[in-house]
Protein backbone atom coordinates (compact mmCIF):
# COMPACT_ATOMS: atom_id res chain seq x y z
CA UNK A 1 0.00 0.00 0.00
CA UNK A 2 1.13 3.31 -0.64
CA UNK A 3 0.76 6.92 1.07
CA UNK A 4 -1.59 8.79 0.04
CA UNK A 5 -0.66 12.18 -1.58
CA UNK A 6 -1.54 15.23 0.15
CA UNK A 7 -0.55 18.36 0.90
CA UNK A 8 1.59 18.11 3.30
CA UNK A 9 3.17 14.84 2.18
CA UNK A 10 4.29 17.09 -1.43
CA UNK A 11 6.54 19.57 0.74
CA UNK A 12 9.50 17.79 2.37
CA UNK A 13 9.73 18.33 5.99
CA UNK A 14 6.12 19.23 6.55
CA UNK A 15 3.65 17.58 8.42
CA UNK A 16 0.03 17.40 8.88
CA UNK A 17 -0.83 19.60 12.03
CA UNK A 18 -4.32 20.83 13.02
CA UNK A 19 -3.35 24.02 14.97
CA UNK A 20 0.26 26.33 14.05
CA UNK A 21 2.78 25.72 16.27
CA UNK A 22 4.18 29.17 17.16
CA UNK A 23 7.64 27.91 15.68
CA UNK A 24 9.33 30.55 13.20
CA UNK A 25 11.32 27.44 11.72
CA UNK A 26 8.37 25.23 10.97
CA UNK A 27 6.90 25.70 8.05
CA UNK A 28 3.58 26.02 8.28
CA UNK A 29 0.89 28.23 5.70
CA UNK A 30 -2.96 27.68 7.49
CA UNK A 31 -5.59 30.14 5.79
CA UNK A 32 -9.63 30.09 6.76
CA UNK A 33 -12.39 32.33 5.58
CA UNK A 34 -15.67 33.48 7.74
CA UNK A 35 -18.46 31.06 6.02
CA UNK A 36 -18.77 28.13 3.73
CA UNK A 37 -20.29 29.86 0.99
CA UNK A 38 -20.87 33.02 -1.01
CA UNK A 39 -22.86 34.56 -4.37
CA UNK A 40 -21.81 36.46 -6.55
CA UNK A 41 -20.93 40.29 -5.77
CA UNK A 42 -19.97 39.22 -2.16
CA UNK A 43 -16.06 39.30 -0.58
CA UNK A 44 -14.57 36.53 0.40
CA UNK A 45 -11.89 37.37 3.85
CA UNK A 46 -9.59 34.50 3.51
CA UNK A 47 -7.60 34.89 6.88
CA UNK A 48 -3.77 33.61 6.52
CA UNK A 49 -1.15 32.65 9.17
CA UNK A 50 2.30 31.57 7.39
CA UNK A 51 5.79 31.11 8.51
CA UNK A 52 6.74 32.10 5.07
CA UNK A 53 6.40 36.50 4.33
CA UNK A 54 4.63 35.74 1.24
CA UNK A 55 2.53 33.54 -0.40
CA UNK A 56 0.36 32.88 -3.23
CA UNK A 57 -3.66 32.21 -3.13
CA UNK A 58 -5.66 30.63 -6.47
CA UNK A 59 -9.05 29.75 -5.76
CA UNK A 60 -10.01 27.04 -8.62
CA UNK A 61 -13.41 25.75 -9.37
CA UNK A 62 -14.42 22.57 -7.94
CA UNK A 63 -14.99 20.68 -11.03
CA UNK A 64 -13.87 18.35 -13.58
CA UNK A 65 -12.20 21.19 -15.08
CA UNK A 66 -10.55 22.71 -12.04
CA UNK A 67 -11.00 25.99 -13.68
CA UNK A 68 -8.44 28.68 -11.59
CA UNK A 69 -11.26 31.37 -11.35
CA UNK A 70 -8.75 33.91 -9.25
CA UNK A 71 -4.75 34.13 -8.88
CA UNK A 72 -2.77 36.78 -6.55
CA UNK A 73 0.51 36.17 -6.30
CA UNK A 74 3.27 37.55 -3.16
CA UNK A 75 0.79 38.10 -1.27
CA UNK A 76 2.46 38.99 2.12
CA UNK A 77 1.61 37.03 4.83
CA UNK A 78 2.73 36.70 8.76
CA UNK A 79 2.60 34.20 11.72
CA UNK A 80 -0.70 34.98 13.63
CA UNK A 81 -1.05 33.91 17.30
CA UNK A 82 -3.42 31.42 17.27
CA UNK A 83 -5.17 30.88 20.86
CA UNK A 84 -5.87 26.80 21.83
CA UNK A 85 -10.06 28.05 21.77
CA UNK A 86 -9.67 28.54 18.51
CA UNK A 87 -11.99 25.99 17.35
CA UNK A 88 -14.56 27.69 19.48
CA UNK A 89 -13.73 31.01 19.87
CA UNK A 90 -12.16 31.57 16.09
CA UNK A 91 -8.80 32.66 15.58
CA UNK A 92 -9.10 36.47 15.18
CA UNK A 93 -6.32 36.90 12.91
CA UNK A 94 -5.82 39.80 11.04
CA UNK A 95 -5.40 41.30 7.68
CA UNK A 96 -7.56 39.72 5.23
CA UNK A 97 -7.04 39.25 2.16
CA UNK A 98 -9.96 40.05 0.03
CA UNK A 99 -11.08 38.01 -2.74
CA UNK A 100 -14.15 39.50 -5.20
CA UNK A 101 -16.63 36.84 -6.12
CA UNK A 102 -17.06 37.45 -9.55
CA UNK A 103 -20.45 37.18 -11.38
CA UNK A 104 -19.05 35.12 -14.39
CA UNK A 105 -17.97 32.38 -11.61
CA UNK A 106 -19.33 28.91 -11.95
CA UNK A 107 -21.71 28.70 -9.29
CA UNK A 108 -21.23 25.33 -7.12
CA UNK A 109 -24.75 24.38 -6.47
Amino acid sequence: MTAALNAWSALRGATQREFATGDPGALELYAYCERFSYVAGEVVRLFVHSTFPRVNVEVTCDSRRGEIVFERLHVPAKVQPTDAEAYATGCRWSDPVSIPVAREWPSGV
